[in-house]
């Protein structure tokens, strides 16, 4: 089996004083690097490619999912996550088999982190409308703060040996502030405020907003949008 490839950041380091064309040339049978090179290539222009078509297809795909959801609001049972996404153009001529390129649309209701002074503003700008049952708009229903902790491990590594010191972390343990003390860090257990979308907030958002609010919330209180395109599986040959 081949070795992998030394690290890029190892390989400056032992070429940093030499020029490009100091560089030894090291001899590859065939034409493995042509065609590492072209592959190379398509790839960054595959990713121009995405870049330039995903922002489409993703928003066309949580459309669908949100107007579907929206008009079912009243059954959970009944919503959706994903929807086919095909291309209408590309007809096959007469007597060829029709191949239809399809692209699957998933939204996940897995909540991404979010900017508080976003989510404010948002809301700001909705203070005082209605949602489509007639109650009036408060942000605290649908995003609000929460406690979270957070802990320094650094504090059990030991300055000296650099490694994680049992020692330290039974004193920790035992009484953080004293201990912390000690040491002369901080205490490493805190704690942070962060804002989050409620926990009923994906049942309660179709209920209330219409398909373009749905959508713009999406802005502020992102969640997870994927795209993977669906193909036949290959047919099997028979050996």
């Amino acid at each position: 089996m081949p070795r992998k490839p030394e690290p890029t950041a190892s390989l400056k380091e032992k070429t940093s004083a030499r020029t490009a064309n100091d560089i030894p040339v090291i001899q590859v049978e065939g034409d493995v690097v042509k065609r590492f090179n072209e592959a190379k290539d398509q790839i960054e222009k595959a990713k121009l490619v995405i870049e330039a078509l995903a922002p489409d297809l993703l928003e066309r795909g949580l459309r669908a999912v949100f107007k579907h959801n929206i008009a079912r609001s009243g059954n959970t049972d009944e919503q959706i996550s994903s929807v086919r996404l095909q291309d209408t153009s590309g007809k096959p001529a007469k007597g060829q088999e029709e191949k239809v390129e399809t692209v699957l649309f998933t939204w996940s209701k897995r909540n991404n982190k979010c900017n508080s002074k976003n989510v404010e503003a948002f809301f700001k700008g909705m203070s005082g409308g209605f949602t489509l049952g007639g109650e009036k708009i408060v942000r605290s229903n649908y995003a609000d703060w929460v406690t979270e902790g957070e802990f320094d491990t650094d504090v059990f590594i030991d300055p000296e040996t650099k490694k994680f010191d049992m020692k330290r972390y039974e004193a920790f343990v035992a009484a953080l502030d004293e201990v912390a003390k000690k040491y002369k860090v901080a205490n490493p257990l805190s704690v942070t405020k962060v804002m989050v979308p409620t926990v009923d907030f994906h049942t309660r958002r179709f209920k209330d907003f219409d398909l373009n609010t749905n959508v713009d919330l999406t802005e502020v209180l992102p969640t997870t949008l994927q795209l993977e395109p669906e193909r036949p599986a290959p047919e099997e040959t028979e050996e």
